[in-house]
């Protein structure tokens, strides 16, 4: 696995979702990020990093399905607004950038580097 539940639990720590829901999550999430990634298996960095964030993105809206975060807390005369769908696509977007840095990497080390052609290095002369 790219990830597990303690990086996850980093994060967040939800309350009504268990361990066993969390794994499924990030099983979800591992899979949507190699299939990005246009691979079946990898340990890269990056690609952990892209499976932790979307892991979390999932935990959040499922948080927010169950009714654990509320967009708005009432205490009294007092409330208080959470930006949950902020937070949930900081961290889409933050998988989407690794996800995006990984491919970068692979294309890039796949350029050829050189010169050739008249007056370089790898010319040959005519003397």
């Amino acid at each position: 696995m790219l990830c597990d539940v303690t990086d996850i639990t980093s994060y967040v720590e939800p309350e009504t979702i268990d361990v066993t829901q969390i794994s499924e999550i990030i099983q979800q999430a591992e899979t949507s990020v190699l299939l990005q990634a246009r691979i079946t298996n990898s340990d890269h960095p990056y690609l952990k990093q892209a499976c932790i964030h979307l892991s979390v993105s999932l935990v959040l809206q499922k948080m927010k399905y169950t009714g654990e975060l509320a967009n708005q807390l009432k205490l009294g005369s007092e409330t208080q607004q959470n930006d949950i769908e902020g937070q949930i696509q900081f961290h889409v977007n933050q998988a989407h950038e690794y996800v995006r840095k990984y491919l970068y990497t692979k294309m890039s080390s796949k350029v050829i580097s050189g010169r050739a052609g008249p007056g370089t290095v790898n010319a040959s002369s005519g003397r």
